[in-house]
């Protein structure tokens, strides 16, 4: 799983978190729908509610649409596919959710 950091997000703003599958896929294809899950990385409680709709994908990037969260909580945000070939990937950001 890769992790990294994306830049802050206030909690008045509706973002689109985005995950690039493009290079790990190598050639593979992704299957079926992808899930993005959102979680507090103080205590690990899951945070549905920062999920707007639903996960879509294309041409191996992943798209989430995020609305919320509370000012001073890192989140994170976690997109899980299956592929063609039968192989489970998942990549992993932290959002920093702050008053700008």
């Amino acid at each position: 799983m890769t992790t990294k950091i994306v830049s802050i997000k206030d909690p008045a703003e509706v973002i689109v978190a985005t995950f690039d599958f493009a290079t790990i896929l190598a050639g593979d294809v992704i299957q079926g729908s992808p899930t993005v899950t959102v979680s507090s990385e103080a205590d690990g409680s899951d945070q549905p509610a920062m999920l707007s709709g639903s996960a879509s994908s294309a041409l191996g990037i992943v798209s989430q649409k995020i609305t919320g969260g509370t000012a001073g909580v890192d989140y994170r945000l976690r997109a899980v596919v299956s592929t063609v070939a039968g192989r489970t990937l998942a990549i992993a950001m932290i959002l920093p959710v702050r008053v700008v």
